[in-house]
């Protein structure tokens, strides 16, 4: 009975303080009495409200006004920095503690009121981290429930700090860069430390619409938005890598024995049991030699040494750079995307591998499929002379070990980054509209950078649109544009990944954004702003 007219005066009291429904508060009893915690009746009153609590406190022995912590993201500069929201796919967001939460962390914090875990990004991966400890408070109160005196307080233990990897400035700069686009993301490594300075997703979201509670309407609006703004397309996004990927090839190539020489006579298409495969140059490329096939990204060069390799030897050396992977170390919204094998086809398709899926697999189509983090981290790897990299975004020791080489011949990864210069600063090059063109290099020389164009089919076109150009075609049907590389070339530092869904042409539509993106990495880099 004194258990019932207590919860009785609850909501008389409550209802007169705060002027809400019985039957709005009533469900918020029902809701926490099984847990037998507080209750809250109001957050983020006023101080009105608060100081008229305060003056009948003696009249409601069950209702006491609690200070807490709350969410709030912003900038440290917020009058000079970039807008938060441009990180908010890194920073993610929490969300009220639901049921079973309680039974996977016993941590006491998590059955107080306006208690909040993490649901996406940084908050989820370092949830822990960030909630601190829980503090105690012993009072002594009457049968009636009211409070005598306080016997004993520990005071709770605030989370700890998190410096991040991310620059603002340059994560701010990388979205803008992607706003002209409806879908897409960027990214761009420390390829010596795997520290990741940006790593932007189109569209994005606003993190703060989710403190301190996002309402059901706005967040069934984010759901239903077809261009999925809640996904980061960055980390979790899973694309064929298309010329991107024949960097791979060429490595696994000369491992095989052969050499920089190897020339192939590209006609315009190649004929393997009956079928056409054709290069994306139909008149041919004439005959063109390793660094020449990554230059002009001669499709038949690849397919000629699909032949000889085996999808084996290409998915191997793919392999080695964490291609199929989880390769982010502290962050759990990331898609290890898909390394195919014959036993996977066999498995997943119900059919054998057969050479013509090594073929598409040679010019990264087919089944393969990357995440831009990925192909940044493959970008680093080739630009640091072959050492792993493991991508994070909390600063912290350990993550690199200079030591741990992936055994690549440096002869072998100079052909490819020679080849990956070409792309970019020879006039025949694919990317050539989209060489650096500053001179910050020693002596007031121009810095370079070293790259790869791609340019992925999305689906198979039908006869009468294979030869439009990407406008005239369905949106949901036109290629992918990509774009990898490192900079600068004679010293490098950085490494980048662009992809524009449904983009077209790699060098017309991911390879200027990426020379802007480098521009600005390397403008912060001289600033002393990088490190």
């Amino acid at each position: 009975p004194g258990a019932v007219q207590a919860q009785a005066d609850f909501l008389d009291l409550a209802e007169q303080v705060y002027r809400q429904s019985e039957e709005g508060i009533e469900e918020r009893v029902a809701d926490h009495l099984s847990r037998e915690v507080f209750v809250t009746v109001e957050s983020h009153i006023s101080t009105t409200r608060r100081d008229l609590v305060l003056a009948h406190l003696s009249d409601m022995p069950v209702i006491e006004p609690v200070d807490r912590f709350a969410r709030r993201y912003e900038s440290h500069h917020p009058q000079e920095g970039p807008p938060i929201a441009a990180a908010s796919h890194v920073l993610g967001y929490v969300r009220r503690v639901f049921r079973e939460d309680l039974f996977d962390d016993a941590d006491p914090l998590l059955t107080l009121p306006g208690a909040r875990v993490g649901a996406a990004g940084i908050e989820r991966a370092y949830d822990r981290t960030l909630r601190g400890i829980v503090g105690v408070k012993t009072t002594q109160i009457t049968g009636g429930g009211r409070r005598l005196k306080e016997l004993s307080q520990k005071s709770p233990t605030k989370g700890e700090d998190l410096n991040l990897t991310l620059d603002l400035s340059l994560q701010k700069t990388a979205l803008d860069l992607l706003a002209h686009h409806r879908q897409g993301a960027a990214v761009v490594l420390n390829i010596h430390t795997g520290e990741i300075l940006a790593m932007a997703s189109q569209p994005t979201y606003n993190v703060n619409d989710f403190v301190p509670r996002i309402s059901d309407q706005a967040y069934d609006a984010y759901l239903n938005n077809p261009a999925k703004p809640l996904f980061g397309r960055a980390s979790q996004g899973a694309y064929p890598p298309g010329s991107t990927f024949k960097m791979i090839i060429t490595l696994a190539a000369q491992m095989d024995g052969f050499a920089p020489s190897t020339t192939y006579n590209c006609p315009g298409f190649l004929e393997i049991s009956g079928q056409r495969f054709r290069c994306w140059k139909r008149s041919g490329h004439g005959r063109v030699d390793m660094r020449g096939a990554l230059r002009e990204s001669c499709d038949v060069w690849f397919y000629e040494m699909a032949q000889n390799l085996g999808l084996e030897k290409m998915r191997d050396m793919a392999a080695r750079f964490g291609f199929g992977t989880a390769i982010i170390e502290d962050f759990f919204e990331q898609s290890t995307a898909l390394l195919p094998s014959r036993a996977w086809k066999e498995l997943r398709r119900g059919s054998p591998w057969v050479i013509g899926d090594s073929i598409q697999f040679s010019i990264g189509q087919g089944f393969m499929l990357t995440t831009p983090v990925q192909l940044a981290a493959m970008a680093a790897i080739i630009a640091n002379g072959g050492y792993r990299i493991r991508p994070h975004l909390v600063r912290a020791n350990g993550f690199y070990d200079r030591n741990e080489s992936l055994n690549l011949n440096p002869a072998h990864l100079q052909v490819v980054r020679e080849g990956m210069s070409q792309v970019v600063n020879s006039r025949t090059g694919t990317a050539h509209a989209s060489r650096l063109t500053l001179p910050w290099g020693p002596g007031g020389s121009l810095w370079r950078m070293a790259g790869k164009t791609g340019t992925a089919q999305v689906t198979s076109l039908p006869p009468d649109e294979s030869d439009q150009v990407n406008e005239n075609i369905p949106y949901h049907r036109r290629d992918h544009a990509l774009f990898v590389g490192f900079a600068p070339l004679e010293d490098p530092q950085y490494a980048c990944a662009v992809v524009i869904e449904h983009g077209g042409s790699g060098s017309a539509t991911a390879a200027p954004i990426a020379k802007d993106l480098m521009t600005a990495t390397l403008a912060r880099h001289l600033a002393g702003q990088l490190t």
